[in-house]
């Protein structure tokens, strides 16, 4: 059983994006039937599409004005499922940046479109429109004399302010340049807080190495990832469209490793002789030796600098052949052999890209690195070191150890696994794979290729330590789902329970059940995997004994743990009254009640347990189900009644077996009495007849 009785309240719970807001000064807002209120201050009107000032992943709305300066703002409503960027809308609200589009307001709002709440940004209208319209490649060029006052200048202003905040914005692109004033003069970046850092990026916006994993996981990376967005905009910008329209994704990636990304842009293509050394300089495919924010604004003050540009890796003279295509350098190589894993295991196991590295890249310790995974794979328990995937994985890792993971045709960067994680979970339905990257923990193999190590690496190893502890626990609170919580601190709770209701912060998860019980199913418990696994992450207390309850094959032990589990945040969590989720328990107790043995107790309970529900006080009627000195005295009075039966039964059994020795010697006595008198009657009756013949 669980916990006798919940422990002293305090607060607990991670801090997440606000709830709605407490009424301002002026009286909220009234809301229109079919129209949508955020914290009481905007309505948001669904009839009126603002398609101008959409994002890829979440459409944009008009606010109506019912304050001043309202109507020079528009909404941003969010995907639901899709991980945001909530703890940059907490810095940013309210902040004048220059160029960086101002974001007025956020947090959850009931949209009526959908009948559920959706996460709603609102934003300041820029009145100039967008920089390049979404739906047209092509757009007015603009000349490197205008570069950088219109451009470069107030974007990497806004991007120092940024980070100082140590913000990325990660969506540095024309489409997402808007000019705040009429007469266009005044330049800003756009949303970047409703997914997750780099998601909406097209491919040539990102570095080498991010562009490789899936877009969820690309992370904020450093400056270096948005001063290299900047560059490719700069190019597409003074080219008047993009110069490599048409081409794959993977074309213009094997292309950017081959060639490096400013050759592969620029080539010998016009720009402007006073842009090549910054473009140079930002579009450096080596993170080391790319400017920073400082050397790109020690350029605008006329400080020249001479950047190196290299490409990714050596490239060999002789190529190495792989499924039907060429290679020249580690890289590339690495993402064929991670899309064909049975025959990398193959090429690698009879020495052939040892052979190639060692006589043609001319890199020894990579040759003796990958010598010695391919000891393992020859090795006859090979296959028990992890199978083909893993294997294929690590060889990746050898041959370019800053890629993302690739694992199964999951490809991640590892500080951006949380946002993946959802999205694989959320909005694909699929666990196994990131599961199993888990319970291999690949990020700490990963970390340890690194050349070069970091506090993040250590945070790194430690984060999918703990979550590795978590995926191998099957009770609630644990297994994937608490992954999900633990990686996404802002993500809502994804329980079918509340989903529409947009909970996230502990604080908000009883009421919110409270207020949803007359709706839902009352037969099932007001708990599941993804409640579990949300309070276990979010309410900062230790559960174990009340998740294991829960956990239990046993209907009494498990609903008194859920019961016991609920009490104690009730309690800790300081809340009123819950009367409809105090009497959904309450429905579900009869199980628990059948534990006790005595009738009387029973009726007791049974009589007792409406009145408590009624109250809405979880605790106590915790503790009237679960009442330690009661199970005890029923427990004590039932082994006292058991005794006193045994003492009986065998009382009668005696007693039987006395009657039955006594029936059983007047049986044999009256046999033998039987016999005698026979005996002597025969005698009688012979004595007689030989008289009566003498006579």
């Amino acid at each position: 059983m669980a916990e006798a009785a919940p422990e002293k309240p305090e607060e607990g719970g991670r801090a997440g994006p606000p709830a709605n807001e407490a009424k301002p000064a002026g009286g909220e807002a009234k809301v229109p039937v079919g129209k949508a209120l955020l914290n009481g201050r905007h309505v948001v009107d669904p009839g009126s599409p603002l398609a101008e000032f959409d994002s890829p992943h979440a459409k944009a709305y008009a606010v109506l004005g019912q304050q001043p300066g309202q109507e020079q703002m528009f909404a941003l409503v969010c995907q639901p499922g899709m991980p945001v960027r909530a703890e940059v809308m907490a810095a940013l609200k309210g902040k004048q940046i220059e160029g960086v589009l101002k974001l007025v307001d956020w947090g959850p709002a009931d949209w009526p479109p959908l009948g559920q709440k959706c996460m709603l940004v609102i934003y300041e209208k820029p009145l100039g429109g967008r920089l390049a319209d979404a739906n047209n490649a092509g757009f007015e060029r603009i000349n490197e004399y205008d570069m950088a006052r219109v451009v470069i200048e107030p974007l990497l202003s806004g991007l120092l302010e940024l980070d100082t905040l140590n913000i990325r914005h990660r969506s540095i692109r024309p489409h997402n340049m808007f000019f705040r004033d009429a007469e266009k003069q005044q330049l800003v970046l756009g949303d970047c807080v409703t997914a997750p850092p780099g998601y909406d990026q097209p491919i040539i916006f990102e570095r080498i190495h991010q562009a490789m994993a899936v877009p969820a996981s690309r992370g904020a990376g450093s400056s270096a990832n948005d001063l290299y967005a900047l560059g490719v905009s700069m190019v597409i910008l003074l080219l008047g469209g993009n110069p490599v329209a048409g081409i794959s994704d993977d074309e213009m990636l094997y292309s950017k490793i081959e060639s490096g990304s400013y050759a592969f842009l620029c080539g010998d293509r016009r720009i402007a002789v006073s842009m090549v050394e910054p473009l140079r300089a930002i579009l450096n495919d080596d993170s080391m030796a790319a400017w920073d924010l400082e050397d790109m604004l020690y350029w605008l003050e006329g400080r020249k600098l001479t950047p190196q540009q290299r490409r990714t890796g050596n490239r060999a003279e002789i190529g190495f052949d792989f499924s039907g295509q060429t290679y020249f350098n580690a890289v590339t190589l690495a993402r064929a052999l991670a899309a064909a894993p049975a025959e990398a295991v193959s090429v690698a196991k009879d020495g052939k890209i040892e052979n190639w590295l060692r006589r043609n890249l001319k890199d020894i310790p990579l040759a003796e690195a990958v010598a010695s995974l391919a000891e393992t794979v020859r090795a006859p328990d090979g296959e028990k070191t992890g199978g083909t995937d893993l294997l294929v994985c690590r060889l990746c890792m050898i041959l370019d150890p800053g890629a993302p993971i690739r694992y199964r045709g999951f490809a991640f960067m590892p500080e951006g696994f949380g946002p993946a994680l959802a999205v694989e979970m959320l909005h694909r339905g699929d666990n196994q794979v990131v599961a199993k990257i888990i319970a291999e923990n690949l990020p700490a193999i990963w970390c340890a290729a690194q050349t070069e190590h970091s506090p993040d690496l250590s945070t790194v190893e430690k984060t999918f330590e703990k979550l590795k502890g978590y995926i191998q626990i099957n009770d609630m609170g644990y297994g994937i789902e608490r992954c999900l919580y633990e990686l996404n601190p802002y993500l809502p709770c994804q329980s079918p329970l509340v989903v529409k209701e947009y909970v996230t912060e502990i604080q908000s998860l009883l009421p919110t059940l409270d207020e949803v019980s007359e709706t839902l199913d009352q037969s099932r418990k007001p708990i599941d995997r993804h409640l579990a696994a949300f309070i276990a992450a979010r309410f900062g207390h230790d559960l174990g004994p009340h998740l294991s309850a829960a956990s239990d094959p046993d209907e009494a032990t498990s609903i008194v743990g859920v019961l016991s589990m609920l009490a104690i945040m009730h309690w800790r969590l300081r809340h009123g009254p819950l009367k409809g989720l105090a009497g959904w328990v309450a429905s579900l107790l009869g199980p628990a009640v059948a534990t006790y043995q005595s009738r009387t107790t029973r009726r007791e309970i049974e009589k007792e347990i409406p009145k408590l529900a009624r109250q809405g006080n979880l605790e106590d009627l915790f503790v009237l189900i679960d009442n330690q000195k009661r199970r005890k005295s029923d427990k004590t009075n039932f082994n006292r009644a058991v005794a006193e039966y045994a003492a009986t039964e065998e009382e009668f059994r005696l007693l039987e077996a006395s009657d039955a020795g006594q029936s059983e010697s007047a049986v044999r006595l009256g046999q033998q009495v039987a016999s005698m008198s026979s005996v002597v009657v025969s005698l009688l009756v012979i004595t007689i007849l030989v008289i009566m013949d003498i006579w």
